[in-house]
């Protein structure tokens, strides 16, 4: 009896310790989140999460990564450097194998310095939204979703003048400097290119005390054919009122910023019309991104935009090396030599500095939604 309780005793340890086992190779996956979710821009913000946690959660539904589920951790980063540097820090401490973001230029910008410093431990960061050229071309430790502004600028320079608009005026929004002002200077070189003047530029910072009313009234002053806003949805909608409250001619367009669900919501009337120039075609007509859209909105209730998509994108793209490879110190190069990825649009690929290419799109608001442009108008 002495003999058969010892072996059932060594049984119960040796069960006990295959369980730990299992416990230990079935530990979760941690994938940070950074991006503004309160204040102005959180537009972007929560909707570029929402798109993350939608892959994340169709993942956990198919086996995880290799039977590992997914723990995805949000941080706001408020648009705000130093919230930014301290929503990175606290996850990297926390163990994530990857941060997707920020969603803004200037948040990527400030959080450079620590992702390539030892500090960060090798983590990467993609993210779905930035697109500064300062963050373009460079082998480190950042990667894009959307492509280069620079193509953006030029189609949309190209379109400007497609349409007769020779007299342009900017407005932009210096809360997201790094981006407001590449966008203002690369759309100003292919202008000119084109033959086109811009005979003024006004800025102004969100969610400081300035009048929407007064920036436009300066600008009427001017008689631009046409008025360039590189600001949130929300800022570019009230830009858009002031506009139409002065009683200006202009035709308006608008960088990819402002492309967003606000800008519909808080504009009204005043945004019929609006000309973009976007990537995401919300027209398109490709499984894939028909797939998203029909999950996205069962949900989280509503219809995605650009921010949601490429926050998708890029948790894909993170999970598919992930799959290949679990170990977040090689993911770098795990991607890069996969390299091609499945995406909403079709396949796109990065390059070696961890940029992608993709289509430019003209789009306007039109029955208050964002439609694209004929290639004929």
């Amino acid at each position: 009896m002495g003999k058969i309780r010892n072996l059932s005793f060594v049984m119960v340890l040796l069960w006990i310790a295959l369980s730990l086992t299992g416990c230990l190779t079935k530990k979760v996956i941690k994938i940070g989140y950074s991006g503004p979710l309160t204040g102005r821009f959180s537009d972007i913000g929560l909707s570029g999460q929402n798109g993350v946690l939608l892959a994340v959660e169709e993942t956990n539904e198919n086996n995880g990564i290799g039977g590992r589920s997914i723990e995805l951790i949000g941080k706001d980063d408020n648009n705000n450097g130093e919230f930014a540097l301290a929503a990175d820090k606290e996850l990297v401490d926390e163990g994530v194998a990857v941060i997707i973001g920020h969603m803004t230029s200037a948040a990527s910008v400030a959080a450079m310095p620590f992702i390539n410093s030892p500090d960060a431990k090798g983590i990467l960061m993609v993210s779905p939204t930035t697109r500064t050229s300062k963050l373009t071309g460079s082998e480190d430790n950042f990667f894009t979703i959307i492509p280069p502004m620079n193509a953006a600028t030029a189609a949309q320079a190209k379109y400007v003048r497609k349409v007769g608009v020779r007299r342009m005026a900017i407005v932009y929004d210096l809360a997201n400097r790094d981006f407001a002002e590449d966008w203002s200077a690369n759309f100003s070189a292919a202008y000119h290119a084109l033959g086109g003047e811009i005979i003024g530029i006004r800025q102004f910072t969100s969610g400081t005390n300035f009048s929407y009313l007064e920036v436009m009234r300066e600008l009427g002053k001017m008689h631009p054919e046409g008025i360039l806003l590189i600001a949130g949805g929300i800022d570019a909608a009230m830009l858009c009122q002031q506009i139409q409250k002065v009683g200006m001619q202009a035709k308006i367009f608008s960088s990819s910023w402002g492309m967003t669900d606000d800008f519909l919501q808080s504009g009204g009337a005043a945004v019929e019309g609006v000309v973009f120039c976007n990537p995401v075609n919300p027209e398109n007509n490709y499984p894939n991104y028909e797939k998203f859209v029909k999950r996205y909105q069962e949900r989280f209730g509503k219809k995605p935009n650009f921010a949601a998509a490429y926050g998708y994108e890029a948790a894909g793209a993170v999970i598919a090396g992930l799959k290949l490879n679990a170990d977040p110190r090689q993911l770098k190069q795990t991607i890069l030599a996969k390299k091609v990825f499945p995406g909403l649009w079709g396949q796109y690929t990065f390059n070696t500095s961890g940029d992608v290419q993709r289509d430019n799109y003209i789009l306007s608001v039109q029955d208050g939604k964002f439609k694209l442009v004929n290639d004929d108008e």
